[in-house]
């Protein structure tokens, strides 16, 4: 496939003005200007005859009507208009790109690094900021986007529909840097250190010395790949401590050998600028190689986009519509409209153009690599080009709008509303924003289905695990709020997918809760590389292969974390925010709650089946009132989170140590475990019913783990005096674990439940019971969720 800024033959890629450089390196000044000549006459008269005629119109109601109007100054002509270019210059030159194979400001890779074991090559593509639903396959399937404007994907349909997609996948945090660095590295946000999106810079995290040592203990999958024979490329954005570019114990050996372009010589370089410039490594180089082209002067209406530098129409809910240019942008969050520039010169097409040349080079070489393509949309600035805006402005009205806007609901909850977002109640203001959020994921997907067009051509989709997903949501004025920083579904849910013929299910869909602390593993385990991972999470490929069966502990659950502090001057982390800090999903509940027991919040619990826009907080204010199975169920997600940061302890004690927090406390464990804010029972249990998930057949039976958790809130003490299976088919199960004893108030005890048959038949009776002192027994069935 023809890219618009590229020569493209059998052979080779590159992009057409570094050629006529190339070949020209002695031409004479004059000549120089006569090709320049040549070449502005061919854009001035191109340009001059694919005007669109939207362009002269106007509408004075500037409130109503489309940012279109007067903003391309060129068109989508220019995609075929280049093309022409390029052919004129080869047939006035004579040329032929050749390719270019070696970079000589690119950092060295390891001789010595032994082969990898599997020879797979990694496709990873990643988005910013895109919510879990922003696939046009995934809203066909829930109910609220029927007969609704809905975005338009093919090729991430086309790649759910090839591999098997995570739909319920959950990141470890509802932020960029830290949810890049958990699923780059696979340990747990309390491991990394890089719990803010400041603490990816040495500047900030070196101020806090258990920070500093956590950090620089990191060491992510490019690094081991690249020892184990991979060549690793990284393109667009990055966001993760810049030592995890470099090999292990090393400032010199790259193990992400190329991460940028030099677009005045057509090569793939090593970016070797801090971290601050690596988001412009790409997008300002292109822009700036390009800039004879664009138009910089501002129109009626217009604001400068403060990313790119050009100008856009903003729409009602953009922080300076209406007001003067000389008014400076309070961040990004709030530029929303319709871009000035074109297709060609947007964050994506610049940060893709590299992308071609890169994955042939790859593939040339004979190796095994990876190559992470990480867009920066549909993250802020909400700006789009006019190609994909346009007929999504023109289908706005039916766009979907989640009743949560309505922020009432916030008056039980520790979340509150943006405070200058009254704007965000208005579902016409909120849907405008949409548009521009919907066309950038539009736009990436058009590229991504350019490249795994060309990883078919190469030969290389049997031989490539390729992942698609994204590092966090978007609220998109949801619960009255805007981005993420929340664990709200909208900002900590993320799509992923993964496919790889005859290996990974072709359109599978998996509903159990999932991690982007799994990816890490996920990648070394595809690769043949298991043996040198060491972090917290476990490849997914059980869920893909169905080989778990919870057998040591319930490993259907997601966690995550939310900690944004970061130290001072002093190295000091200050006090706890007053919103959670830790969030379980289990089935049909997510239990959100505190990592301090004394702070004065909320704690909340969703049942996210009955309530899935998340506006009933089953405890916070109701906790006193709430019913004893509510309770229950608080009492065991907040169990399950207990376990897995015990789980996830380590020797360095992330979670039991009160140095992880100031020295104030006594250790999250002890918090977490001690804070209650709902109403305290004598006795609690997890499930009134327990259904079995599926099971895995082994030795000629089918088996599966399933958990039930029993406890007391109250002061004293409970006597468990036994714990059975009744009915026509308990022989079916067997217990561990707890079998009976005394339980004093505030603790809990856990129960395995095994299910084993030589058929994978249905559960028609069984049950628990639990007879103790405090009345009358409890009974908890047992069941199968599906006959598989």
């Amino acid at each position: 496939t023809n890219h618009p800024l590229q020569i493209v033959n059998t052979n080779n890629t590159e992009p057409m003005m570094t050629v006529f450089r190339q070949k020209h390196k002695s031409t004479s000044h004059d000549v120089k200007i006569s090709v320049r000549v040549m070449l502005f006459l061919l854009i001035f008269f191109s340009l001059t005859g694919a005007e669109h005629n939207d362009d002269l119109n106007t509408n004075e109601d500037i409130i109503v009507h489309s940012p279109r109007q007067l903003n391309d100054k060129s068109s989508s002509e220019d995609l075929s208009f280049v093309s022409d270019i390029t052919m004129l210059l080869h047939q006035t030159f004579g040329t032929r790109p050749k390719e270019n194979t070696t970079s000589p400001d690119a950092g060295k890779v390891l001789s010595n690094s032994s082969e990898s074991s599997s020879g797979l090559n990694v496709l990873l593509i990643q988005t910013d900021q895109q919510r879990f639903d922003m696939i046009g396959k995934i809203q066909n399937m829930l109910p609220h986007y029927k007969d609704k404007t809905t975005i338009q994907t093919p090729n991430l349909d086309a790649l759910m529909e090839s591999g098997t997609t995570f739909n319920r996948h959950y990141v470890q945090s509802p932020s960029c840097g830290p949810s890049r660095g958990v699923q780059r590295t696979g340990c747990t946000i309390a491991r990394t250190g890089v719990q803010s999106n400041k603490l990816v810079d040495e500047e900030m995290y070196k101020r806090n010395e258990l920070i500093l040592d956590k950090v620089k203990s990191l060491v992510g999958f490019d690094q081991i790949l690249a020892s184990r024979g991979y060549n690793c490329e990284v393109y667009g954005k990055w966001h993760v401590p810049i030592h995890l570019k470099y090999m292990e114990g090393s400032d010199k050996e790259r193990a992400v050998r190329y991460d940028s372009y030099d677009f005045e010589t057509g090569k793939h370089i090593a970016f070797a600028k801090p971290e601050a410039q690596i988001a412009k490594s790409l997008f300002r180089p292109c822009l700036d190689f390009f800039k004879d082209r664009l138009r910089e002067e501002l129109r009626d209406g217009e604001q400068r986009n403060t990313q790119s530098k050009y100008p856009y129409m903003p729409v009602r809910l953009d922080q300076r519509y209406g007001l003067s240019p000389a008014v400076k942008a309070r961040g990004q969050t709030f530029q929303i409209g319709r871009d000035s520039l074109s297709r060609n010169f947007t964050v994506s097409r610049c940060q893709v153009i590299p992308i071609p040349s890169a994955m042939k080079r790859l593939v040339s070489e004979g190796k095994p690599w990876l190559l992470d393509i990480s867009y920066k949309g549909p993250h802020a600035p909400s700006v789009a080009t006019g190609d994909f805006y346009d007929k999504i402005w023109d289908a706005r009205d039916n766009l979907f709008v989640p009743p949560s806007i309505n922020v009432e609901h916030l008056q039980n909850s520790p979340y509150t509303a943006y405070k200058h977002g009254e704007n965000l109640r208005d579902p016409d203001i909120v849907k405008e924003w949409m548009v521009s959020y919907y066309a950038l994921i539009e736009e990436v997907d058009y590229y991504v289905g350019e490249q795994l067009r060309l990883l078919d051509e190469l030969g290389q989709r049997n031989k490539t695990l390729v992942i698609f997903t994204s590092d966090h949501g978007e609220h998109l004025g949801s619960h009255g709020r805007v981005e993420k920083k929340s664990f709200y579904e909208e900002a900590i849910r993320a799509p992923m997918i993964l496919s790889l013929p005859g290996k990974i299910p072709a359109g599978k869909i998996i509903n159990i809760p999932t991690s982007n602390l799994d990816l890490f593993s996920t990648i070394l385990d595809y690769t043949g590389n298991s043996e040198f991972d060491k972090s917290d999470g476990a490849s997914l490929r059980r869920f893909v292969e169905g080989t778990n069966m919870n057998e040591h502990f319930d490993d259907e659950v997601a966690f995550a974390e939310s900690d944004f502090r970061v130290p001072d001057i002093n190295g000091s982390l200050g006090e706890l925010e007053k919103e959670p800090h830790l969030m379980v999903v289990k089935g049909d509940y997510k239990l959100l709650i505190s990592k301090q027991a004394s702070i004065q919040t909320k704690d909340v619990l969703f049942n996210l089946k009955n309530d899935p826009f998340e506006m009933e907080n089953l405890v916070g204010d109701n906790g006193l009132s709430a019913s004893d199975d509510v309770i229950g169920k608080a009492e065991h997600l907040k169990a399950l989170a207990v376990e897995w940061m015990k789980r996830n302890d380590g020797e360095k004690k992330y979670f039991s140590d009160p140095a992880q927090n100031d020295g104030k406390g006594m250790g999250y464990i002890a918090e977490v475990d001690a804070r209650r804010t709902w109403r305290q029972l004598p006795i609690w249990i997890s499930d009134s019913s327990i259904e079995f998930g599926q099971p895995v057949f082994k030795d000629g039976y089918y088996e599966r783990y399933e958990y039930l958790y029993l406890g007391r809130s109250l002061v004293g003490s409970l006597d468990v005096t036994s714990i059975n299976v009744i009915g026509a088919d308990s022989h079916l199960f067997e217990l561990d674990g707890f079998e009976g004893g005394n339980i004093e108030g505030g603790e809990y005890r856990r129960v395995r439940i095994k299910c084993r048959s030589n058929t994978n038949g249905r559960v028609e009776d069984a049950s628990i019971i639990i007879v103790h002192s405090e009345g009358e027994d409890k009974s908890i069935r047992l069941g199968k969720k599906e006959n598989i």
